[in-house]
């Protein structure tokens, strides 16, 4: 911007310094040698001298250089022995001179039409110097481009000595010519409209600096937005921060909160210690849980903040603001709170938002959350109710030291790896729930050994190999294995001695074989799903009998036959659902009809039936007691279903 300002400016400084100069350069030549400069006569009076102390720049070079060229026009002048030049070509051809010109070559035709040897040679040389650097599409010494309104300043004096070669009509275009008495006034009328280029320059330099100003301005406005946008966002992050430290406990042990992980160096947790007392408590915490589990020995003493078991160790032994005594025979309260800290560390609980932030408080661990324990056997605890907390990795081992559980709830999780054999052991337990999970590994057929288990929900995982014979398991009262695309196709289970069974969910395994007609006596069965899955053979009449039973799903399955008349003796049937069962045939009984509750009732994509749909099922639908009647309209008549397959009500 500097340079553009004062190259716009240079033509007027240069035209006012070359002058003076001229004039105390022609003075001293005068008085030194008076012969040799030409009889020329002065336009001083026309052209007033400027104090050279008003000047600005230091132009020394382009002084050196004019001064060059003035001294070769006077010696060719005065090697003619006359005061005047050979005319200049016209106006047109001055300027297209010009543009390919440089101001070492500019010839002494080229200046204003005609030379003029006084003492505004240079004056006029330096002006076409100025405009010759000027040039349209001219760059300056440094390769940069001149700004348009130096290129006007160009444009205007060629416009200027084409008028000017109209107002001289003894110009011929190569004879001699005298120079106008007026020439002076000419360059001050020049030098004026130099004067008004100036202010128009100015004008537009005002207006870029007015448009800068604003631009500058809505950088600022813009850069402040951002920078309130960022402090939003970290005050936002940093009140999330906050509030999940509140909402987990914190990180320290207090009256009020868990901790996160102990205060004391892992280190520190030996025998390396100082305190007597810290020293004498480790080893009676850690004597207690290797006495009554050797197999813990190996998995306390080792020395890593990602051992679960010796973090809680530590924080039991330095951190556990109720210290709890450890009495041979009765240490069941350390063994059990070591446990539930090592269940606490293993899920990194300080990090579950909605997780175990009561868990590690300084108090009995019975008034934690998802915890219930017995009073009757010594404020043990007997249900582990963790279901849906986000809890991640595998499931540790050292549950099996809470030998007093009889309720494992786990489902929902994110549980990876295989069921730990340690569970097995756990005979006391009636209920395992590890539904939807992402377990893997082999079916355990130690699954046996858990006798007084009543619940079993294993449904979701990638467990693979074949289901065990599981007719020891005389309690079971539920059994769900849904989707486990992973099991090996085998036999329908052996579940003839479950006669408390109430819910027998099986569908989405590959089981083989026919329904066996026991299942008739399993009279506490209120939901029996065993749809999607390979069995064939007919529907069983015995499944009548089942007077409790709510559900019966059977869709997907490979099963022919008709349908038994005898399911509309189960009164408490809300869904019957035979859906794509392609081989089921014949009419549907009007019996079906008796089934006063029933909801759901779905034989769409079964291709072999025939007849129409019962009045009575018609009547239950236009009753709007039976919410749901799908069947193929193309094979069975029927003029009150509301869903076909084919979409033909």
């Amino acid at each position: 911007y500097l340079y553009d300002y004062l190259s716009h400016r240079s033509l007027i400084t240069i035209t006012l310094t070359i002058k003076q100069q001229q004039t105390r350069s022609r003075r001293s030549e005068e008085r030194m040698n008076p012969s040799a400069v030409p009889n020329i006569p002065s336009r001083s009076d026309r052209v007033p001298e400027e104090d050279p102390d008003d000047l600005s720049m230091d132009e020394s070079g382009a002084f050196a250089e004019i001064d060059a060229l003035a001294e070769d026009v006077r010696t060719k002048q005065l090697a003619y022995g006359k005061r005047r030049s050979t005319a200049a070509d016209t106006a047109d051809d001055v300027a297209a001179a010009a543009a390919g010109s440089s101001s070492k070559h500019l010839a002494a035709a080229e200046i204003d039409g005609a030379l003029i040897v006084d003492d505004d040679l240079k004056t006029k040389l330096a002006m076409r110097t100025s405009a010759a650097i000027n040039l349209p599409g001219a760059f300056d010494n440094d390769g940069r481009p001149l700004p348009k309104s130096s290129q006007g300043m160009l444009m205007m004096k060629a416009k200027y000595l084409k008028e000017e070669r109209k107002r001289r009509p003894n110009m011929e275009k190569d004879g001699p010519y005298i120079c106008p008495d007026n020439e002076g006034e000419i360059l001050d009328d020049l030098q004026l409209r130099m004067h008004d280029l100036t202010d128009i320059i100015d004008q537009e330099d005002e207006e870029a600096h007015q448009k800068r100003k604003k631009q500058q301005r809505q950088r600022r406005r813009r850069g402040r937005i951002v920078a309130l946008c960022v402090v939003g966002m970290i005050v936002t992050i940093g009140v999330v921060v906050v509030g999940a430290v509140v909402g987990t406990g914190g990180s320290s042990s207090d009256d009020h909160g868990g901790a996160a992980y102990p205060t004391t160096e892992f280190q520190e947790c030996t025998v390396g210690t100082n305190n007597t007392d810290q020293f004498a408590r480790y080893y009676e915490v850690r004597a207690a849980i290797v006495y009554e589990h050797p197999g813990m020995e190996l998995s306390i003493d080792t020395i890593t903040k990602s051992n679960a078991a010796r973090t809680s160790l530590c924080w039991l032994v330095y951190d556990d603001a109720l210290k709890v005594g450890v009495t041979r025979g009765d240490d069941h309260q350390v063994i059990q709170r070591f446990t539930l800290g090592l269940i606490y560390y293993h899920f990194q609980g300080h990090k579950l938002t909605n997780g175990l932030s009561t868990w590690l408080k300084p108090v009995h661990e019975c008034e934690w959350d998802f915890l219930v324990c017995d009073a009757d056997a010594g404020n043990k605890v007997e249900r582990l109710e963790l279901d849906t907390k986000f809890l991640s990795g595998t499931i540790p081992s050292e549950l099996s030291l809470l030998t007093q559980l009889v309720h494992i709830g786990m489902e929902e999780n994110l549980l990876t790896g295989p069921i730990p054999s340690e569970l097995w052991t756990m005979t006391k337990l009636e209920l395992l729930n590890l539904n939807r999970n992402q377990l893997t590994g082999t079916f355990p057929n130690e699954l046996t050994n858990l006798t007084g288990l009543k619940q079993l929900n294993l449904g979701g995982s990638s467990l693979s190999g074949t289901i065990p014979d599981l007719s020891a398991l005389t309690n079971m009262e539920s059994f769900v294995l849904f989707q486990m695309t992973s099991v090996a196709r085998g036999p329908f289970p052996n579940i003839s001695g479950w006669t408390n069974l109430g819910d027998f969910l099986l569908s989405g395994i590959d089981i083989t074989g026919t329904l066996p007609t026991y299942i008739g006596s399993l009279s506490k069965l209120k939901d029996f799903d065993v749809g999607d899955t390979w069995l064939t053979g007919t529907i069983p009449s015995e499944l009548g009998s089942l007077v409790n039973l709510e559900r019966l799903d059977l869709k997907l399955d490979r099963l022919s036959g008709s349908i038994p008349s005898e399911l509309g003796n189960l009164t408490g049937l809300s869904i019957l659902n035979l859906q794509e069962s392609p081989f089921i045939s014949g009419a549907i009984p009007s019996e079906l009809g008796r089934l006063s509750n029933l909801e759901l009732f779905d034989v769409s994509s079964c291709w072999s039936l025939t007849g129409a749909m019962p009045a009575e099922l018609c009547a239950l639908r236009r009753a709007q007691s039976l919410k749901m009647l799908a069947v193929e309209c193309e094979v069975v008549v029927c003029d009150c279903c509301d869903l076909c397959a084919r979409g033909t009500p």
